[in-house]
């Protein structure tokens, strides 16, 4: 009777440990969780107020450019045009700097990483098998 008790009480014993184990790993992922949530919402955060300044700067030039177009004021309209083409660049870098973010921290850069690498390999091993065949067969190193 006593070896089985010591034996329930080993496994419960067991059992507890295993729960423990369980409960600690999933606290850990709820903060790594909690962790990640917060890091989104301050990007979000910084992105929509990053994307917000070229937004707003392109609100007016509408009105400017009849302005100055019914003005035919072409050193404005020039002006203006430059502005346009330095806030579509600004733009434009911030969501391919958003994109390539979202590739690094989704995984799919390493993939992208992968994918270039092997082509370069293929490219390489076709170099050498069109250099070997030319070598081989003469092929296109006849002179007319």
């Amino acid at each position: 009777m006593a070896l089985l008790l010591a034996y329930f009480l080993y496994r419960r014993h067991k059992f507890n440990q295993l729960l423990q184990l369980k409960n600690d790993h999933i606290t850990k992922q709820k903060n790594e969780l909690e962790e990640l949530n917060h890091t989104k919402d301050k990007f979000f955060s910084i992105i929509a107020h990053d994307l917000r300044s070229p937004l707003v700067a392109f609100q007016g030039v509408g009105k400017q450019i009849r302005h100055y177009t019914k003005r035919e004021d072409i050193t404005k309209l020039n002006t203006i045009s430059t502005q346009i083409e330095e806030l579509s660049l600004r733009l434009n870098n911030l969501l391919d700097n958003l994109l390539n973010w979202s590739l690094v921290n989704t995984g799919k850069f390493l993939m992208l990483l992968r994918i270039l690498y092997y082509r370069i390999k293929s490219k390489k091993s076709l170099t050498y098998l069109h250099f070997w065949l030319r070598k081989k067969y003469q092929i296109g190193t006849h002179t007319r």
